[in-house]
């Protein structure tokens, strides 16, 4: 059976498939962007906090992956800031209480980098 000719959309979609693609990666460490195949993965680094040029499917996977990281990373650290707060609170509440076992060298140790923590605004305790 010969070739048929491709359609002027299919000839379309497999030029825009092999777009070059300008990405930028703002985090603080290179990011490899894996991408399978069956005859062996390929690799493509993305420098830290800078640009790499890739082909559209490889940046459409590197921004997917991206976009998770750096919500997961901020969600995480708000998470944290939360567990802060309350945290540095039952401190307080402890020691003007004067219930706080002070004998116990692992709540003391923990009490003292809660409360030197400079993460916190002091409005908020």
């Amino acid at each position: 059976m010969p070739d048929q000719p491709k359609s002027l959309f299919h000839q379309e979609l497999e030029r825009r498939a092999n777009d070059l693609i300008k990405v930028f990666n703002p985090t603080d460490k290179d990011y490899i962007v894996e991408w399978s195949r069956r005859d062996g993965s390929k690799l493509f680094r993305v420098p830290a906090k800078g640009d790499a040029i890739l082909i559209r499917y490889i940046a459409e996977k590197y921004l997917q992956e991206m976009f998770e990281k750096l919500m997961v990373d901020k969600t995480n650290a708000a998470v944290l800031a939360i567990i802060d707060i309350k945290s540095v609170r039952r401190a307080k509440k402890l020691i003007s209480s004067g219930t706080a076992n002070w004998t116990n060298h692992f709540f003391h140790s923990r009490l003292n980098k809660i409360l030197q923590g400079a993460r916190i605004p002091s409005e908020i305790i």
